[in-house]
């Protein structure tokens, strides 16, 4: 169970990252072109993946959520799913609301 909470916290701080860097002026949009979704940057080799900030921590969140498919838990589905939603909306709320913005 603890993996599970340690991956549903980086998640949160991914979605986090990736919603100040969106549209809206941010700390993070201002500190150059990896920050910024609107410029035209690199890609992904043979790919068109952008290399942008918003891309890669939206994709490490997703990651984290089919990562924690692998771990078996201890709890039945209706424990585990309301206690890392909470812990995914507490942990989101703090660094969008108090340390990002």
């Amino acid at each position: 169970m603890i993996y599970k909470i340690i991956l549903i916290i980086v998640a949160a701080i991914c979605k986090a990252i990736a919603d100040t860097i969106s549209p809206r002026k941010s700390k993070l949009s201002e500190k150059g072109d990896f920050w910024n979704i609107h410029k035209q940057g690199k890609f992904l080799p043979f790919t068109k993946y952008p290399l942008d900030g918003w891309h890669i921590f939206n994709s490490i969140m997703i990651l984290c959520f089919i990562v924690m498919n692998v771990f078996k838990t201890e709890y039945q589905w209706y424990i585990t799913i309301p206690l890392l939603g909470f812990i995914f909306i507490l942990i989101f709320n703090f660094f969008y609301n108090k340390i990002l913005k």
